[in-house]
């Protein structure tokens, strides 16, 4: 399926549709990286990550 969207042309951005495509893997990629930072620094240094308790879920 990408590689048919490689093939195809956004008209209104003059690219390819692919790239609209890869865009949600790479997203989750980068918010799994984040995802993953908060949740060593709370198991490392626990005091220095603020967390609102607004925010929170139990």
């Amino acid at each position: 399926m990408l590689e048919t969207s490689f093939r195809r042309q956004l008209p209104s951005l003059g690219i390819s549709s692919g790239w609209q495509m890869v865009a949600v893997p790479v997203s989750f990629a980068l918010s799994f990286v984040f995802q993953l930072e908060v949740t060593v620094r709370r198991f490392v240094a626990p005091a220095s990550v603020e967390v609102d308790p607004a925010l929170q879920t139990v």
